[in-house]
């Protein structure tokens, strides 16, 4: 039996870079009424995360991690991203 796992943001976010996107903005696409029970929990860790080191801050991505899209969730993160170097790429054409 296969069992199928969503990936973590942390994960797509280094595929892409290594596929060469740039991440331009996150989305999702409906909140969920319940979330906002979980709100106490996500002041208190971007309470704790304050106190970090910058170096632990920038190593766990927490300016995304702890970012209002990602720690509310939604029924679908839309990613919205760029291929680095196309843009340059449009405007010869």
């Amino acid at each position: 039996m296969l069992h199928l796992n969503s990936l973590t943001y942390s994960a797509l976010k280094l595929f892409m870079e290594h596929c060469g996107f740039k991440i331009i903005h996150i989305e999702k696409d409906k909140e969920k009424k319940r979330m906002i029970w979980l709100l106490p929990v996500v002041w208190a860790i971007r309470f704790y995360c304050l106190f970090w080191p910058k170096e632990k801050r920038e190593e766990y991505h927490l300016e995304d991690t702890l970012s209002p899209q990602l720690i509310m969730g939604g029924n679908t993160l839309i990613v919205v991203g760029e291929k680095e170097g196309l843009s340059s790429w449009m405007e010869k054409r």
